[in-house]
Protein backbone atom coordinates (compact mmCIF):
# COMPACT_ATOMS: atom_id res chain seq x y z
CA UNK A 1 0.00 0.00 0.00
CA UNK A 2 3.09 2.32 0.51
CA UNK A 3 4.06 1.90 -3.08
CA UNK A 4 0.55 2.61 -4.06
CA UNK A 5 0.41 5.62 -2.36
CA UNK A 6 3.75 6.81 -3.57
CA UNK A 7 2.84 5.81 -6.94
CA UNK A 8 -0.68 8.02 -6.72
CA UNK A 9 1.68 10.91 -5.09
CA UNK A 10 4.02 10.80 -8.61
CA UNK A 11 1.29 11.00 -10.99
CA UNK A 12 -0.36 13.92 -9.41
CA UNK A 13 3.72 15.57 -9.63
CA UNK A 14 3.73 14.65 -13.22
CA UNK A 15 0.32 16.46 -13.77
CA UNK A 16 1.41 19.36 -12.02
CA UNK A 17 4.35 19.08 -14.28
CA UNK A 18 2.49 18.69 -17.21
CA UNK A 19 0.43 21.28 -16.92
CA UNK A 20 3.28 23.40 -16.15
CA UNK A 21 4.82 22.67 -19.63
CA UNK A 22 1.41 23.19 -21.40
CA UNK A 23 -0.31 25.97 -19.63
CA UNK A 24 1.71 29.74 -20.97
CA UNK A 25 0.81 31.30 -17.68
CA UNK A 26 -1.17 28.87 -14.42
CA UNK A 27 -1.50 30.96 -12.49
CA UNK A 28 -3.27 33.59 -14.98
CA UNK A 29 -5.27 31.17 -16.00
CA UNK A 30 -6.10 30.22 -12.16
CA UNK A 31 -7.06 33.93 -11.73
CA UNK A 32 -9.65 34.02 -14.23
CA UNK A 33 -11.56 30.91 -12.66
CA UNK A 34 -11.18 32.42 -9.86
CA UNK A 35 -12.69 35.86 -10.50
CA UNK A 36 -15.69 33.91 -12.38
CA UNK A 37 -16.08 31.86 -9.18
CA UNK A 38 -15.98 34.54 -6.48
CA UNK A 39 -17.95 36.89 -8.77
CA UNK A 40 -21.86 35.75 -7.54
CA UNK A 41 -20.54 35.90 -4.01
CA UNK A 42 -19.56 39.59 -4.30
CA UNK A 43 -22.71 40.19 -6.28
CA UNK A 44 -24.46 39.09 -3.35
CA UNK A 45 -22.74 40.48 -0.57
CA UNK A 46 -21.30 43.99 -1.33
CA UNK A 47 -19.51 45.15 1.88
CA UNK A 48 -16.58 42.52 1.17
CA UNK A 49 -13.62 44.09 0.41
CA UNK A 50 -12.44 44.06 -3.02
CA UNK A 51 -8.70 44.48 -2.32
CA UNK A 52 -8.09 41.77 -0.14
CA UNK A 53 -10.35 39.28 -2.45
CA UNK A 54 -7.42 40.32 -5.37
CA UNK A 55 -5.06 39.57 -2.92
CA UNK A 56 -6.17 36.29 -2.03
CA UNK A 57 -6.86 35.47 -5.76
CA UNK A 58 -3.64 36.54 -6.90
CA UNK A 59 -2.21 34.30 -4.07
CA UNK A 60 -3.99 31.27 -4.37
CA UNK A 61 -3.89 31.43 -8.36
CA UNK A 62 -0.33 30.34 -7.77
CA UNK A 63 -1.06 27.28 -5.87
CA UNK A 64 -3.98 26.13 -7.59
CA UNK A 65 -2.26 23.65 -9.93
CA UNK A 66 -1.15 21.34 -6.46
CA UNK A 67 -4.28 22.21 -4.84
CA UNK A 68 -6.35 20.56 -7.69
CA UNK A 69 -3.97 17.77 -8.70
CA UNK A 70 -3.97 17.32 -4.19
CA UNK A 71 -7.94 16.90 -4.25
CA UNK A 72 -7.90 14.46 -7.32
CA UNK A 73 -4.90 12.26 -5.57
CA UNK A 74 -6.83 12.17 -2.58
CA UNK A 75 -10.40 11.43 -4.09
CA UNK A 76 -8.22 8.67 -5.93
CA UNK A 77 -6.41 7.26 -2.33
CA UNK A 78 -10.01 7.50 -0.85
CA UNK A 79 -11.44 5.01 -3.45
CA UNK A 80 -8.28 2.62 -3.68
CA UNK A 81 -8.46 2.53 0.43
CA UNK A 82 -12.50 1.71 0.46
CA UNK A 83 -11.59 -0.46 -2.47
CA UNK A 84 -9.39 -2.38 -0.30
CA UNK A 85 -11.18 -2.52 2.40
CA UNK A 86 -13.96 -3.98 1.06
CA UNK A 87 -11.91 -6.86 -0.40
CA UNK A 88 -10.34 -7.35 3.15
CA UNK A 89 -13.40 -7.98 4.37
CA UNK A 90 -14.66 -10.43 2.26
CA UNK A 91 -11.68 -12.50 2.03
CA UNK A 92 -8.75 -10.84 4.55
CA UNK A 93 -10.59 -9.87 7.55
CA UNK A 94 -7.77 -7.47 9.24
CA UNK A 95 -6.11 -7.04 6.18
CA UNK A 96 -6.56 -4.03 5.50
CA UNK A 97 -6.00 -2.35 8.91
CA UNK A 98 -2.64 -4.47 8.94
CA UNK A 99 -1.50 -2.74 5.90
CA UNK A 100 -2.65 0.74 6.54
CA UNK A 101 -1.32 1.20 9.89
CA UNK A 102 2.23 0.11 8.00
CA UNK A 103 2.06 3.23 5.83
CA UNK A 104 5.23 4.24 5.43
CA UNK A 105 7.83 6.40 3.12
CA UNK A 106 11.13 5.63 2.17
CA UNK A 107 14.16 7.65 2.65
CA UNK A 108 15.21 8.41 -0.43
CA UNK A 109 11.87 9.71 -1.06
CA UNK A 110 11.57 12.36 2.12
CA UNK A 111 15.08 13.36 0.97
CA UNK A 112 13.59 13.90 -2.36
CA UNK A 113 10.52 16.11 -1.00
CA UNK A 114 13.02 18.13 1.43
CA UNK A 115 14.98 18.95 -1.87
CA UNK A 116 12.00 20.15 -3.94
CA UNK A 117 11.37 22.15 -1.06
CA UNK A 118 14.61 23.62 -0.56
CA UNK A 119 14.32 24.98 -4.03
CA UNK A 120 10.84 26.10 -3.60
CA UNK A 121 11.86 28.43 -1.10
CA UNK A 122 15.34 29.50 -2.50
CA UNK A 123 14.11 29.68 -6.32
CA UNK A 124 12.47 31.90 -8.24
CA UNK A 125 9.91 32.55 -10.47
CA UNK A 126 8.30 29.59 -12.67
CA UNK A 127 10.84 26.71 -10.94
CA UNK A 128 9.47 27.99 -7.58
CA UNK A 129 6.13 28.13 -8.14
CA UNK A 130 6.30 24.25 -10.00
CA UNK A 131 8.00 22.95 -6.68
CA UNK A 132 5.62 24.55 -4.11
CA UNK A 133 2.92 23.01 -6.38
CA UNK A 134 4.72 19.61 -6.05
CA UNK A 135 5.42 20.17 -2.14
CA UNK A 136 1.56 20.08 -1.82
CA UNK A 137 1.17 17.02 -3.17
CA UNK A 138 4.39 15.58 -0.93
CA UNK A 139 2.12 17.02 1.58
CA UNK A 140 -0.45 14.35 0.56
CA UNK A 141 1.80 11.47 0.98
CA UNK A 142 2.45 12.31 4.59
CA UNK A 143 -0.84 13.57 5.66
CA UNK A 144 -1.63 9.46 4.81
CA UNK A 145 1.64 8.46 6.58
CA UNK A 146 1.41 10.70 9.44
CA UNK A 147 -1.88 9.76 10.03
CA UNK A 148 -1.58 5.98 9.92
CA UNK A 149 1.07 6.35 12.17
CA UNK A 150 -0.84 8.21 15.20
CA UNK A 151 -3.80 5.67 14.72
CA UNK A 152 -1.15 2.63 15.00
CA UNK A 153 0.45 4.62 18.32
CA UNK A 154 -3.31 5.84 19.97
CA UNK A 155 -4.56 2.10 19.22
CA UNK A 156 -2.61 0.52 21.87
CA UNK A 157 -3.72 3.15 24.57
CA UNK A 158 -6.73 2.02 27.07
CA UNK A 159 -9.11 4.93 25.58
CA UNK A 160 -8.39 3.85 21.76
CA UNK A 161 -12.19 4.20 20.92
CA UNK A 162 -11.88 7.37 21.64
CA UNK A 163 -8.77 8.58 20.82
CA UNK A 164 -8.62 7.15 17.53
CA UNK A 165 -11.99 8.87 16.20
CA UNK A 166 -11.24 11.91 18.53
CA UNK A 167 -7.74 12.17 16.00
CA UNK A 168 -9.36 12.12 12.41
CA UNK A 169 -12.62 14.65 13.64
CA UNK A 170 -9.50 16.98 14.66
CA UNK A 171 -8.03 16.70 11.20
CA UNK A 172 -11.20 17.94 9.88
CA UNK A 173 -12.58 20.17 12.32
CA UNK A 174 -8.30 21.45 12.97
CA UNK A 175 -6.94 22.26 9.71
CA UNK A 176 -3.97 23.36 11.38
CA UNK A 177 -3.30 20.04 12.90
CA UNK A 178 -2.13 18.73 9.37
CA UNK A 179 0.84 20.24 9.52
CA UNK A 180 1.90 18.16 13.14
CA UNK A 181 0.28 15.26 11.01
CA UNK A 182 2.62 16.35 7.53
CA UNK A 183 5.59 16.70 10.35
CA UNK A 184 5.32 12.86 11.80
CA UNK A 185 5.03 11.64 8.41
CA UNK A 186 8.17 12.76 7.02
CA UNK A 187 10.45 12.36 10.44
CA UNK A 188 8.97 8.93 10.51
CA UNK A 189 11.59 7.95 7.45
CA UNK A 190 14.40 8.49 9.47
CA UNK A 191 13.01 8.02 13.14
CA UNK A 192 10.79 5.15 12.54
CA UNK A 193 8.58 6.09 15.06
CA UNK A 194 5.79 3.78 14.98
CA UNK A 195 8.26 0.91 15.89
CA UNK A 196 10.13 3.29 18.75
CA UNK A 197 6.55 4.60 20.54
CA UNK A 198 5.34 0.82 20.13
CA UNK A 199 8.28 -0.92 21.43
CA UNK A 200 8.49 1.47 24.58
CA UNK A 201 5.07 0.30 25.23
CA UNK A 202 5.77 -2.91 25.02
CA UNK A 203 8.42 -3.21 27.62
Amino acid sequence: MSVAVEIAVALGIAGVVGFFALADSPALLWQSVLVQMVQPILEVNPDVPIDDVKKSILMFSHFMTGAIAAGVVYGLLFSLFLARWWQAVLFNPGGFREEYLSLSVSRKVATLSLVVGAIASLMTGTVSEVCWNIVILFAVLYTFVGAAILHATFSEMKIKRFMVPFMYVTLVLVPHMLLIVISVGLVDAWLDLRSKILNQKGT
